[in-house]
C-alpha cells in the first residue's frame, strides 16, 4: 500500500521528517522502524514518551537502546541520496493505517504508527520496546 502522506497528522509528518533526516544523516540507505521510534520517542511534547511510560518502558534507556541499534545499521559514503523506506517500515504504515481505520480516525497519529511499530515482526527497535514493557505485559 502506497502511503498517503496528507493523512498523517502534523506530529506524525514531523516524526517521519525527523526519521528521514536522520537516516540521512548516519548514512544509512534506508530509513527503518528505528529511526521513526526514535523520533517519537526524543519528541517531548508529544504522547508517545507519556504512553510508553504508562506501560512501564523507560523512556530514556529505550533511547540509549535505539542509539545503539542505529549504530549497528549499514551505512553508505558518498551517497547524497535521500534514504528509501524500508520493507520493515513499510509495515509499519500499513499497519498504522490499519489501526487508524479500526478507531475510524481520518488521520494516522503517533500513536497509531507506534501501534505500527508494536506489529513488525523480527525488527530489533520493537524487540527492545518490548523487553522494556514485558514486565507489564502491554506492547
Amino acid at each position: 500500500m502506497a502511503i498517503r502522506w496528507e493523512k498523517l497528522t502534523v506530529k506524525s509528518q514531523q516524526a517521519m521528517e525527523q526519521a528521514q533526516a536522520r537516516a540521512a544523516e548516519l548514512g544509512n540507505p534506508e530509513v527503518q522502524p528505528v529511526h521513526l521510534l526514535l523520533a517519537l520517542v526524543e519528541d517531548r511534547e508529544g504522547v508517545i514518551p507519556s504512553v510508553l511510560g504508562k506501560i512501564g518502558v523507560p523512556t530514556e534507556r529505550l533511547e540509549h537502546d535505539l542509539h545503539q541499534i542505529e549504530e549497528k545499521l549499514p551505512r553508505v559514503a558518498g551517497a547524497a541520496a535521500q534514504p528509501g523506506l524500508s520493507q520493515a517500515l513499510q509495515k509499519v504504515f500499513d499497519q498504522a493505517f490499519r489501526e487508524a481505520a479500526n478507531f475510524k480516525d481520518e488521520y494516522v497519529s503517533t500513536e497509531h504508527l507506534l501501534l505500527g511499530v508494536a506489529h513488525v515482526k523480527n525488527d530489533a527497535a520493537r524487540e527492545r520496546c518490548s523487553r522494556w514493557a514485558q514486565r507489564t505485559k502491554q506492547f
